[in-house]
């Protein structure tokens, strides 16, 4: 019986692998391949996005495949994502919302606290912005012409991943990553003056269809009786991902009416160069009471290359996350609230997106909680507020605060034998 619960949650992975997507609402996700996101679950979210070094047995590891062996009971869990945003360029201001479906994630246990595997579906990057720039006209100071650009989509990752333990003190991981989907933008540019003169409007879609690799490992030592160490490390290969670009140039007339349309591209097939990818953690855990870590993450984004082998927009990245989690009293039959994981964090974060000579930085608080229910599952929830650029120099800040809900179904009786008298 517990093995076909297994089955059915990998048919309700593949079933609706469509919506996963982190819907970021940002002018900055126009550039490479769009906002990228850390496939940190919610109650990871709400430590700040920490997970290198540190797990919980009732709550699924995505950031180290080598955790997923403290994972031994079947678990599924599902997750959405909220965000508000407020946009403000100069005296410009405007308020952005969006959320969906966030993560589908299952555990499998091969060999209890020996060899677990799961299987997975978030969002690799995300592109959804929506604004308009003018334009100088060169050679006719008196044209004036307004683009108005607009982007969607994202590439979306379907992961195997599997962890292994060595000894007592060592543990090994390996996770492949299937990227699909597409980003589709699209550029409309008027002249406002001279009139009866139309501007080619762009639209492009760029479809992944390919591989991507990468392994983690965790050593860990009992301080004392109470306390264990942990030193963590996760490695993302680099790879040219097969890409398919389809462009058109369709002019318009002012009326939005189609005179012609030019083909550009027609499914043809080329490569996006995604750069290597690396993280160091560390973490202080009292196992069922407490947890504290810091990660620390980096990605050369400076080598990046678009479908045309360039790349001026990118730079290379830089991510500390800080944060724990306490449950007061995990056993305890009197009172809930000593049952509920409290969770608090924050991130320093270097993007990758070079804009006029400066790099584009994020700040973020991170708190959050586990609402414990039957059979040692829970509601978790993430909560983080922060802000992105800044006013100077007529750049574009964000504020924002986002909303991480996720509920895992663990069973512990994957490993109970079925008697019959």
């Amino acid at each position: 019986m517990h093995k076909l619960k297994g089955i059915f949650s990998l048919v309700i992975l593949l079933a609706i692998s469509g919506p996963v997507t982190a819907q970021t609402i940002s002018p900055y996700s126009a550039l490479g391949i769009g906002d990228l996101y850390l496939p940190a679950l919610p109650h990871s979210q709400g430590m700040g996005g920490i997970g290198i070094s540190n797990s919980n047995l009732y709550f699924q590891s995505t950031l180290n495949p080598a955790l997923l062996v403290d994972n031994g009971v079947y678990s599924f869990t599902a997750g959405f994502t909220s965000t508000r945003k407020t946009i403000k360029q100069n005296a410009n201001r405007e308020i952005a919302s969006a959320g969906n479906l966030s993560h589908l994630n299952m555990v499998l246990p091969i060999s209890q606290g020996n060899v677990s595997f799961s299987l997975g579906m978030m969002p690799y990057s995300d592109v959804n912005y929506n604004f308009r720039t003018s334009v100088d006209v060169v050679g006719d100071p008196s044209a004036e012409m307004e683009a108005f650009s607009q982007g969607s989509g994202g590439f979306n990752q379907f992961v195997f991943s599997t962890g292994v333990k060595i000894n007592e003190n060592f543990l090994v991981g390996g996770k492949v990553a299937y990227l699909f989907s597409s980003i589709n933008t699209q550029i409309n540019s008027y002249l406002e003056s001279p009139p009866g003169i139309y501007v080619p409007t762009s639209i492009t879609r760029t479809t992944a269809r390919d591989f991507m690799y990468g392994f983690g490992a965790v050593y860990r030592t009992n301080l004392s009786n109470k306390i264990r160490l942990a030193v963590g490390t996760v490695y993302d290969f680099k790879r040219d991902i097969t890409v398919e670009r389809s462009q058109i140039l369709q002019v318009e007339t002012s009326s939005g009416t189609p005179i012609s349309i030019d083909t550009v591209f027609d499914n043809t097939r080329g490569s996006i160069y995604i750069p290597e990818a690396y993280g160091f953690g560390l973490s202080l855990t009292n196992i069922n009471k407490w947890t504290f870590g810091i990660d620390v993450r980096f990605q050369d984004w400076s080598d990046y290359k678009d479908f045309s082998g360039n790349n001026n927009v990118l730079v290379n990245t830089r991510l500390i996350a800080i944060g724990g989690e306490i449950t007061p009293n995990i056993a305890s039959v009197n009172n809930y609230f000593e049952r509920i994981t409290y969770r608090f964090g924050f991130n320093i974060n270097d993007t990758p997106y070079f804009v006029n000579g400066q790099q584009i930085d994020e700040f973020g608080i991170n708190f959050g909680l586990s609402l414990p229910v039957s059979n040692f599952s829970s509601v978790d929830l993430g909560f983080r507020y922060g802000n992105r650029g800044t006013l100077e120099n007529n750049f574009i800040k964000e504020d924002f605060f986002q909303i991480f809900f996720g509920v895992t179904f663990n069973d512990n009786r994957w490993f109970v034998r079925p008697k019959f008298n």
